[in-house]
């Protein structure tokens, strides 16, 4: 078990869970407005669809002289082009409940973690991704629904 396995297994589960979406294991910084579209679109004038995590945080507890606790949170985010003639809002509400329900199947990221239910840190007993928010943002002059969700991940460390 590693972070970068972690990392791996996440970005796996969010193209599994939703294909047809661009996953960046990371922040994406565009700094030109010409280059927006077609690093967030999956499809060329198709709509924005794109996740996002990072690393948010880590703390470690000591559980016996040889092993501890790794308990990491990481954010998500979710963008979606806002076709409101499409109703895209009850898109994307859809699309996060079917990707929560594929990390739920996959408790333990195939083996990289030992649970997406830490039983520690910050996110204690939390079952696998937790939305925090869904909103309408800008992203450039697009506007789009962003949905900010959280994972908790504990990782057990041997020494």
């Amino acid at each position: 078990m590693s972070l970068s396995a972690i990392r791996t297994a996440i970005e796996d589960t969010l193209q599994a869970a939703d294909p047809g979406s661009k996953v960046y294991a990371y922040r994406r910084w565009i700094t030109q407005p010409e280059a927006l579209l077609s690093e967030l679109q999956p499809v060329e004038n198709g709509p924005i669809l794109v996740w996002m995590f990072w690393l948010d945080s880590l703390a470690e507890a000591l559980e016996t002289y040889t092993q501890s606790n790794q308990d990491y949170v990481f954010g998500l985010r979710f963008y979606r082009s806002l076709v409101d003639a499409d109703q895209s809002e009850i898109a994307v509400a859809e699309l996060v409940q079917t990707v929560r329900a594929a990390f739920r199947a996959n408790l333990t990221l195939n083996g990289a973690a030992f649970s997406i239910v830490p039983t520690d840190g910050p996110m204690r007993r939390a079952v696998g991704l937790q939305l925090d928010s869904l909103e309408v943002v800008t992203l450039g002059a697009v506007l789009c629904h962003q949905a900010s969700l959280r994972l908790g991940v504990e990782e057990i460390v041997t020494t």
